[in-house]
């Protein structure tokens, strides 16, 4: 393949991305040639100036937030500078400027306060005076919320959670993603071990990745529930024969048991007292991950629960989080949940299930899911610990809706916490699914469902789930109970209106609703009733001082603001 570019504006080249249908493939990479002058607006260096390891707007603590472009050539910089900021309901904001940037130097633009609270996205476009054509563009976006604080408290709640692959990257990039999964609010991160970097070999042990690992996220008060996995080469079992040849990846492999025994034991041993959350393998009935049958996951499973409750008796043994509920063309066992649910009891703690994609796909899932651990019964909480959706499918607004619709009804049906998948984008492709699941971007910039998750922990981190408003068609309204206060998180699903009403009684003192980015606003409340507007949009609402919260009467649609007199 031969791949030639051309442009009058900056070229940037990312990768290649292959694929043969043979399973293998040879590339070969003869030259690569760039020619042309660097134009120097490129040498400025762009970023922002904030309290927080990311972009961060905190509305409550009164400090402004600046652009930063500095020059780091030897000779000054003439640019023009057209600068767009967008929020959601205000009016974009725009700034055109001319600089001339001496060498060394760092000019910043201040940032206008944000109108509201959520995500703000920014387009700076840099002109050249020498190249009248040529535009650069750079994209930033900022979260506006109050950042949690750090807190080496482990939760004895509902336990709120991220997904992440920290070991890939360097300790300093590691800081930072602990940093942003502490600033939202999180306090679990799931994580693979990576059984072959702690045993590259039979003869050789080094933890030191995931000490560290361990070590830089325990610092934000995050402690990790690790994954059991995936098999070394040289630990493949020699008996082992896979469900489908084609699909060997060597990782997927069957590992032999002795080998996986000792690797349980010394992992286990090592983190007593730091990990209590141990999860045996990531999708044990996906091929992908699994190419072996479910009586060896069993096999596996019993074997980690023997040793994993030897050498650290106080951890929660969790199964592997399982795909999907069947069918699914890619299982490896269309009944292997079920077959691990019952057969493996007494070995595991915690159910742990997936389920990505959008709410609409996730709860039927979930009502077969837990329909099987009736009929099975058992007994083990459960735990969506890695479910959410791309951001190429879904959008970036729509994640944080996802995340919101997604956590509050597993929790109201049982579920003990929630992680989303994951904290940060895996790459920069933006047409490519697995790059961008995240909270984050690959470069650190907020996404929306970032703020929408520190809107939740913000608001229901000490809560405890209470009711469900039953009765109402197509409204998804739950209670919980937060010290003094009584929250309700919900909205309205409803094909047939965008807004309803419903008539609350209650002993609030005061109230007030907020939004999927905790935006707020008053509830007025008349002789102990309260009339809640339920729409499409997830939100919530804080009854202060209340020890009663009752729905009064069926629900009205309206398109109208009511008032109660």
């Amino acid at each position: 393949a031969e791949i030639l570019a051309s442009a009058l504006e900056p070229v940037r080249f990312s990768g290649i991305s292959l694929r043969s249908p043979s399973g293998s493939a040879v590339v070969e990479l003869a030259a690569v040639e760039l020619t042309g002058e660097e134009p120097k607006i490129n040498r400025l260096r762009l970023s922002l100036d904030s309290a927080y390891p990311l972009n961060i707007e905190n509305p409550e603590d009164g400090k402004t937030v600046s652009l930063r472009l500095h020059n780091s050539s030897a000779c000054p910089i003439a640019a023009g500078l057209h600068l767009e900021l967008r929020e959601a309901e205000a009016k974009a904001f725009e700034l055109r400027q001319k600089y001339l940037i001496p060498p060394g130097k760092t000019i910043g633009l201040s940032l206008p306060p944000a109108v509201g609270r959520g995500i703000r996205y920014g387009t700076l476009e840099i002109t050249d005076p020498e190249h009248p054509g040529l535009v650069r563009r750079e994209e930033f976006s900022t979260a506006v919320m109050v950042p949690a604080t750090p807190s080496p408290r482990k939760p004895t709640g509902f336990l709120f959670g991220v997904c992440g692959h920290p070991q890939r990257y360097s300790a300093e990039e590691q800081k930072r993603e602990a940093a942003a999964a502490a600033l939202c609010g999180a306090k679990i991160l799931r994580e693979d071990s990576n059984w072959g970097i702690i045993q590259p070999n039979p003869a050789e042990w080094n933890f030191s990745s995931l000490d560290r690992t361990v070590e830089i996220f325990g610092e934000q008060g995050l402690e990790l529930e690790l994954i059991y996995s995936y098999t070394p080469r040289w630990a493949v079992a020699k008996e082992f024969a896979p469900l489908k040849k084609e699909r060997v990846r060597g990782f997927n492999s069957r590992p032999d048991y002795g080998a996986w025994r000792e690797f349980i034991r010394r992992t286990a041993a090592r983190y007593r007292g730091k990990i209590r959350f141990f999860e045996v393998w990531n999708e044990p009935d996906l091929y992908s991950f699994a190419n072996f049958s479910a009586g060896e996951y069993l096999e596996m499973l019993k074997i980690a629960a023997e040793e994993t409750r030897k050498a650290n008796p106080d951890a929660k043994l969790l199964t592997g989080g399982f795909t999907c509920m069947p069918p699914y063309f890619a299982l490896n066992d269309q009944k292997h949940q079920e077959k691990t649910l019952s057969q493996g009891k007494g070995y595991y703690q915690i159910h742990a299930f997936h389920g990505h994609g959008p709410f609409s796909h996730y709860y039927p899932q979930v009502e077969k899911m837990l329909a099987m651990r009736k009929t099975l019964g058992v007994s083990a909480p459960w735990w969506p610990n890695e479910t959410a959706d791309s951001s190429v499918f879904a959008g970036e607004t729509g994640q944080a809706v996802t995340l919101w619709k997604k956590l509050f009804y597993s929790w109201a049906n049982g579920a003990i916490g929630y992680n989303w998948y994951d904290l940060r984008n895996d790459g920069t492709d933006p047409g490519n699914v697995e790059h961008n699941f995240g909270m984050i971007r690959h470069d650190f910039n907020p996404k929306a469902v970032y703020p929408a998750y520190n809107t939740i922990t913000r608001n229901f981190g000490e809560a405890e789930y209470t009711f469900t408003a039953d009765g109402f068609p197509g409204l998804r309204l739950y209670g919980f109970r937060a010290g003094t206060d009584l929250l309700l998180a919900g909205w309205n699903d409803s094909p047939d209106s965008d807004a309803r009403l419903l008539l609350f009684k209650t002993d609030a003192k005061n109230a007030e609703c907020f939004d999927l980015f905790d935006n707020r606003s008053e509830l007025a409340l008349r002789r102990g009733w309260a009339l809640i507007t339920v729409d499409n949009r997830p939100a919530g609402v804080r009854f202060a001082g209340a020890g009663e919260l009752q729905p009064v009467g069926a629900p009205v649609a309206t398109t109208r603001d009511v008032v109660l007199p």
